[in-house]
């Protein structure tokens, strides 16, 4: 009995060492994935709003960011880019890309991410980001549910063709367990030897109850952002980017037209008025007072757009305003609605709204 009980005690010893060591591994780990990402205060910036990693100590598995002394190139995100990878953990839960503002005159992007199968081409997750002008850096995308993957085999981050506004950096042959390839209209080109900066995260242990059909994950941008993308569109005269917001759109807007600091308050009414005059009605009538006199003039035009008779007595108010921009549009305006005035001053604004002066706001 006593040898029995010494080689139980034994047992139960093993175990418990055997435990520790696990959890000191996995803690090292974990921490080692921390500490790689100290320091990149513009990837922590542009990703406080990511949903958290599967795991919640995410691991960095395969990593090629720039070498020191070595100054990375890039490529423009309009061409089809791919980079192969092995990982070396069963569930990859997010990448990171190092990407740069390569021509901020052609404003936001959306940017894409896939994963692919190299062997069998299985498309494995997609995940998408609106990226702002400026952004430079490790751009994350987070894999939520965590991706099932066979440790060894090759698999591709896959970029999908954008715009030039962005680059994605490379390098020379610093990565060893894949490589870049390049596609336009003549094809794919591989890049033995040039490797682009990336970064995955992984888990070490596998998830239960995985999805292993296709995510897609398009995180919400937050109101700052928005008002950001609809800023630069606005200096750009885009009203087409502002449109692709849908609903968003008249908020935002309504909210620059509201900002007496903003450079692009005139631009902002113009699109308010384009997109959406019958809802502004209100904002219109009260904009006949602004300050700025531009502002004032594209007011009145759009209340005589909208063939609403409702603006007829503010217009004819504005035939008095003291810009005869502002004048001469209520008074074209109030063509549209066919009025007709009622009283002498009114017949005498009337006229003289309609004459021509070289004067400007």
């Amino acid at each position: 009995m006593k040898t029995t009980s010494a080689i139980w005690s034994t047992m139960v010893l093993a175990l418990i060492c055997v435990n520790l060591e696990f959890t000191k591994a996995v803690t090292v780990q974990s921490n080692t994935g921390k500490n790689s990402q100290t320091g990149n205060d513009s990837l922590k910036q542009q990703n406080d709003r990511e949903p958290s990693t599967t795991s919640a100590n995410p691991i960095v598995d395969q990593s090629n960011l720039v070498q020191p002394g070595l100054k990375p190139g890039w490529i423009a995100m309009s061409w089809t880019i791919s980079q192969t990878f092995k990982p070396s953990m069963p569930v990859l839960t997010g990448v990171d890309i190092d990407i740069l503002t390569a021509n901020p005159s052609l404003g936001p992007a959306n940017i894409t991410v896939e994963i692919l199968n190299k062997n069998t081409n299985q498309l494995l997750v997609t995940a998408s980001r609106n990226v702002l002008v400026g952004t430079t850096g490790l751009l994350h995308f987070n894999f939520d549910k965590g991706v099932p993957v066979n440790v060894g085999d090759t698999y591709v981050l896959h970029v999908p063709g954008s715009k030039d506004t962005f680059g994605w950096k490379y390098s020379g042959d610093t990565y060893p367990n894949g490589f870049r390839t390049i596609t336009n209209r003549r094809g794919s080109t591989p890049k033995p030897n040039q490797d682009c900066l990336f970064q995955t995260y992984g888990s070490p242990l596998p998830f239960s109850g995985l999805d292993v059909s296709p995510i897609v994950i398009v995180p919400e941008p937050s109101e700052a952002e928005l008002m950001a993308i609809v800023v630069q569109a606005l200096e750009r005269s885009d009203v087409q980017t502002v449109e692709r917001l849908g609903p968003a759109a008249f908020d935002l807007l309504t909210a620059v037209v509201a900002d007496p600091s903003s450079d692009v308050r005139p631009n902002a009414l113009l699109f308010l008025g384009r997109l959406y005059a019958p809802k502004a009605f209100e904002l219109l009538v009260d904009l006949l007072k602004d300050p700025d006199c531009l502002v004032r003039s594209y007011a009145a035009m759009f209340l005589g757009i909208l063939d609403d008779q409702r603006a007829v007595d503010p217009l004819v108010a504005a035939l008095s305003d003291p810009r005869y921009n502002v004048r001469n549009m209520a008074a074209l305006s109030l063509e549209k609605l066919k009025w007709q005035p009622q009283t002498d001053i009114q017949q005498a604004a009337y006229l003289v709204a309609q004459l021509k002066f070289q004067e400007a706001c």
